[in-house]
């Protein structure tokens, strides 16, 4: 077995390219050529004032929140988000993300790898 080790500073980060999004990047800590065959973990930063777009997928997705504060839209319900939360987006479930403070709201994404997570995959 080997180790991978890397850290939040060495993760390209790429501009969320769903509709309707605004000030949200996104980039791949942990992938498949890193040696993890089952998950991907993600790191995701929405600026002040930034928005996810509304969206289901068909896996589920777990984030945690390491800094800022913001909404998470989950079926048409608000929850507050500050650091230490950490959320169950179960398959299907229409979510969004929106930092209405003044720093950046900063999260860690894990996700099975699968169909439908293709662009994931771009790092392999």
């Amino acid at each position: 077995m080997t180790m991978y080790k890397t850290s939040i500073e060495q993760a390209p980060m790429f501009e969320s390219d769903l509709p309707g999004a605004e000030g949200v990047g996104f980039g791949l800590l942990i992938s498949l050529k890193d040696g993890a065959p089952n998950f991907v973990m993600e790191r995701h930063v929405i600026a002040p004032g930034g928005h996810g777009a509304p969206h289901a997928h068909d896996w589920e997705q777990q984030m945690y929140v390491t800094a800022g504060h913001g909404v998470l839209v989950l079926d048409g319900q608000q929850h507050p988000l500050r650091p230490g939360d950490a959320v169950l987006i179960e398959s299907g479930e229409q979510h969004s993300f929106t930092n209405n403070a003044d720093e950046p709201l900063q999260m860690l994404s894990f996700v099975p790898r699968g169909p439908g997570t293709a662009w994931q995959e771009q790092a392999e």
